[in-house]
């Protein structure tokens, strides 16, 4: 598809309301390479998408926050713990300070050996693993400030490529968590079926054998 101000405008605009690629790409009948091509060979276009992205995620932050703020404020301990464990070092666990040891030994070993960029060949991944790791122990807001510079250093500089490199994480988390999410729904039917075939089993002695599960 034609770079196309209109359409670029209403893309945008999109993105605003809901700040994930795939789903606006989706809803326009667009390919997700289209923008970042255009974002990749537009410097305006690439400024103003991770604008409407920042715009759109901190909406949705706030919103979040809001939700569990007044969780806490309603007396829900599971929402005042997931806020302790990520806003005050006091109560984090030790996974997470392992986390926190392992992306460091990681970012270190990255700057120690620097690797040529090339973006067919997934050199984004191991940054997406960092930054992914960062932001499940240390919450998203300190993993942005930490991983940034890192980020710019490990670009040199290159706007254009870290503006590319943030949508693509974006894009890789969402279809990380949809696949975490896919498998533990999978594991949890095939533990309610185990448990149906016992109980079936335990009523009625002629009911054929069934299998633990995996």
């Amino acid at each position: 598809m034609r770079y196309k101000p209109g359409f670029v405008a209403q893309v945008l605009e999109e993105l605003r309301k809901t700040p994930n690629i795939r789903h606006v790409c989706s809803k326009l009948g667009i390919h997700r390479s289209t923008l970042y091509r255009w974002r990749y060979h537009h410097h305006t276009f690439n400024k103003a998408l991770t604008s409407a992205l920042d715009f759109g995620r901190d909406n949705i932050n706030d919103a979040a926050e809001a939700v569990m703020i007044s969780g806490i404020q309603n007396g829900d301990q599971s929402a005042a713990r997931y806020w302790l464990a990520h806003n005050s070092p006091r109560y984090s666990t030790k996974q997470q300070h392992d986390y926190l040891r392992d992306v460091n030994e990681n970012i270190d070993a990255m700057l120690r050996e620097p690797t040529p960029i090339n973006l067919e060949d997934g050199a984004f991944d191991n940054l997406f693993d960092i930054y992914f790791s960062m932001e499940k122990s240390r919450g998203e807001k300190m993993a942005q400030d930490h991983m940034a510079p890192i980020i710019s250093f490990f670009f040199q500089g290159e706007a254009d490529l870290e503006g590319i490199f943030y949508v693509a994480y974006a894009e890789w988390k969402a279809e990380k968590i949809s696949l975490k999410k896919r498998a533990e729904a999978a594991d949890k039917k095939k533990k309610e079926n185990y448990e149906r075939e016992k109980k079936e089993q335990a009523e009625n002695p002629e009911h054929p054998g069934f299998r633990q599960p995996d």
